[in-house]
């Protein structure tokens, strides 16, 4: 979501065709299965496909998300995932949120009552707004802005080599590139983006190997996707917004990075199933001027806070409806 940004991938590409972001913030294997099937649907004819499931989410079940599946998912798919996952303590909050609108919006329906009440402007719904003007002039994408302050600092977890994927979300990860595989759609699978520090300590505390292990089983099963290992590229902390995302300018880097390794695969120049990014690839140095001024989420709360001044001050006569 914050790590690839479409404009970059179609102007390095060159391919004549349009890219598109559709992952979400907090996603797991349920999420990237069925956009990428409304997709398809949708008639989309994709070159290739990207995808990155991090490992911390695919660690957790789908209660993680337990009250957002309604929000993404039409009925149809929420009862595929309930049959999916056959879990009880799921099945609750998404059928009684998927049923009653009012229950799944309470927190936005209290909000507007206190704005109206108290004609205080809700900072949830300012941030709603600057995040869907951002995602609309990134083609989905969510550039973060910079952080002059971020501190690259951290550690070790104790029992990392234990991490494992849950049993539901490797079903929809096979899923996903099953149905990849059915529609002659190349996959590349972009291992986490984390900053220096968290590289090292995910190296030491052994999370990486047991990420990347379950990587390797999913290779091993599907012989067309290939792996895209970022972490040679990811030396410069000042390309990151907090440990594990890159902000604007970090995105920028990565994504000329990755179209790279897009351009040789789909030119049948690549030969290896796993692709390593050239050392200090993605770094703000490498960011080319014209991307320098490209728009974050941060600038665009003050573009619509500028925007909502400039509509105060006018005459009533002037205002929109």
């Amino acid at each position: 979501k914050c790590g690839l940004l479409p404009a970059v991938l179609e102007e390095r590409l060159g391919l004549g065709r349009s890219a598109y972001n559709l992952a979400v913030v907090g996603g797991q294997g349920p999420s990237s299965l069925y956009l990428f099937e409304r997709a398809l649907r949708a008639g989309a004819k994709p070159r290739a496909v990207v995808v990155g499931y991090y490992p911390a989410l695919l660690g957790c079940d789908l209660r993680l998300n337990a009250g957002t599946w309604p929000e993404l998912l039409g009925p149809g798919e929420c009862l595929d995932l309930l049959w999916t996952a056959r879990d009880p303590k799921l099945a609750a909050p998404v059928l009684s949120r998927a049923a009653f609108p009012s229950l799944r919006r309470r927190q936005d329906v209290r909000a507007s009552i206190r704005s109206a009440v108290f004609a205080a402007r809700e900072p949830g719904q300012a941030e709603a707004r600057a995040f869907r003007r951002n995602w609309g002039l990134n083609a989905g994408a969510h550039a973060l802005a910079v952080q002059p302050g971020f501190l690259d600092d951290a550690r070790p977890e104790p029992g990392g080599e234990r991490w494992k994927c849950k049993p539901v979300n490797a079903r929809y990860v096979r899923r996903f590139l099953t149905l990849a595989d059915q529609h002659g759609v190349p996959v590349f699978w972009l291992l986490p983006t984390n900053s220096p520090a968290l590289t090292a300590a995910r190296g030491a505390d052994g999370r990486d190997a047991a990420y990347e292990r379950f990587v390797a089983s999913m290779q091993a099963e599907f012989p067309r996707l290939t792996v895209i290992d970022p972490r040679p590229g990811l030396i410069d902390p000042s390309a990151f917004s907090d440990v594990c995302h890159l902000d604007r300018r970090g995105a920028v880097a990565l994504s000329l990075a990755v179209a790279d390794v897009l351009a040789g695969a789909l030119s049948g120049r690549a030969t290896s199933r796993r692709v390593r990014l050239p050392a200090g690839s993605v770094a703000i140095a490498n960011v080319p001027a014209s991307w320098a001024m490209l728009e974050d989420v941060g600038q665009s709360a003050s573009a619509i806070e500028g925007s909502s001044r400039r509509i105060a001050a006018a005459p009533a006569s002037a205002r929109p409806f």
